[in-house]
């Protein structure tokens, strides 16, 4: 990365959906042995852990992030429920470096930032995905409107 991009962060995950750090922890003799790595290997790092859970659960990690010297965000969460997403956003700014909650839209969520009302076209889509039956191929054109207008743009409600 730093022959093409000397100025950059550099953002790394943990495994399991971004959330354990351990496996890139360079000082934790198992993580040492199974990488090679024992040392910071760039100047511009930033870890990023993804969190669905309560906000205790998150404790622990940062730990290992002010061990390494390295900031911590938290690069996807929420999704849960009103009061979790309120909780890990204070959370967040109390103690963490940054914060980026779940904004992919879903259609009638209501545990997420954006939502998009499905319309009759997408409903019968629906239908035949869950129930089978006929293709309704004849509805190509308002499911691609309905995409590019909801998606690309946001929705209204």
């Amino acid at each position: 990365i730093r022959e093409v991009d000397p100025n950059h962060i550099i953002v790394a995950e943990g495994s399991w959906w971004g959330s354990d750090l351990t496996k890139i922890d360079w000082m934790d003799s198992f993580t040492q042995q199974k990488t090679g790595i024992s040392k910071s290997w760039d100047s511009k790092l930033v870890y990023q852990i993804h969190h669905y859970g309560l906000p205790s659960d998150i404790y622990g990690r940062e730990q290992i992030t002010q061990k390494l010297n390295i900031p911590i965000i938290i690069g996807a969460y929420g999704e849960d429920n009103e009061n979790n997403l309120l909780a890990i956003t204070d959370l967040a700014k109390q103690t963490l470096k940054g914060y980026f909650s779940w904004s992919f839209k879903k259609m009638s969520h209501d545990n997420c930032l954006w939502t998009i009302p499905p319309n009759n076209a997408y409903k019968q889509v629906k239908a035949f995905i869950n129930n089978g039956g006929t293709p309704p191929t004849h509805l190509y054109l308002n499911m691609t409107n309905f995409a590019q207008v909801n998606v690309k743009n946001g929705h209204s409600s």
